[in-house]
């Protein structure tokens, strides 16, 4: 007799839930890795700006370039800032995706739980019953030989 798993059903759907929550949670982990990665960027773009901004004031600088060069660190730290917030907002979403995650892991392994218990269950009364037929059939072989 075949193993069935009463519970089969909503083991699928558990595994498929970790999987959705697992993907889930790779793009949310992707999303706070680029916004960080923009902030470096920038963070580059404003080093290189003062870097250009100090060599060419000792070299002398006209007053349009230095405006333009201080407007582009001005837009600059405006877009630090806003991807400052977008950061806090997408490791928020990877803080909640990271639960939905566990949430959905942990409802996973409950049921494998249930799955293996009652494999194990089921393989102990295949067991016995396979013990109890091959004490019969031995005591069977007994019988005729006396």
């Amino acid at each position: 007799m075949a193993f069935h798993f009463s519970l089969e059903v909503l083991l699928r759907l558990r595994r498929s839930v970790e999987h959705q929550q697992e993907l889930l949670l790779t793009k949310a982990n992707h999303e706070v890795n680029l916004v960080r990665t923009q902030i470096a960027n920038i963070d580059e773009c404003l080093t290189s700006l003062a870097g250009h901004v100090e060599r060419n004031l000792n070299e002398g600088l006209s007053a349009s370039e230095l405006h333009f060069d201080n407007e582009r660190g001005l837009v600059l730290r405006a877009r630090r800032k806003n991807l400052e917030q977008e950061l806090h907002q997408k490791e928020a979403q990877w803080t909640a995706r990271s639960k939905g995650f566990q949430d959905a892991r942990r409802d996973r392994e409950v049921v494998e739980t249930l799955y293996r218990r009652q494999f194990q269950l089921f393989r102990q009364a295949d067991l016995r019953k396979e013990q109890r037929r091959m004490d019969e059939e031995f005591l069977l072989r007994n019988r005729f030989r006396s």
